[in-house]
């Protein structure tokens, strides 16, 4: 089917939030602007892409991980009426996180160990 094409016909203002090692999720910021009704957005995620409309213009981007689609959080500020999407990683990515810590952790004991 190929790749999922990024895009951002409504030019919202969008972030990532900054990822920290041995974090089990990805947040995205968007902002469509205080005065838009929740009626109007829709959101929705597969597990390696967002995609977020607002009146018809659309805002599609490829997460930087795969994600648990189902598990999905929105809220929306009420001060900005900006969303932000919690997207838990996906079991299988979480599980491969965990093996490479633990052969990270052997590893390294193997290499005080010869000291």
């Amino acid at each position: 089917f190929g790749k999922v094409r990024q895009r951002n016909e409504g030019k919202f203002p969008f972030r990532w939030e900054d990822e920290m090692p041995g974090d089990q999720q990805i947040v995205l910021h968007v902002e469509p602007g205080k005065f838009i009704s929740t009626t109007l957005i829709n959101i929705e995620v597969e597990p390696t892409y967002v995609r977020v409309t607002v009146k018809g213009k659309g805002l599609q981007l490829e997460t930087p991980q795969e994600v648990a689609s189902e598990k999905v959080a929105v809220q929306r500020a009420q001060t900005n009426g900006a969303l932000k999407i919690t997207m838990p990683l996906a079991a299988h990515i979480l599980l491969e996180q965990k093996l490479r810590k633990e052969r990270f952790a052997s590893a390294k004991e193997a290499v005080e160990g010869i000291d």
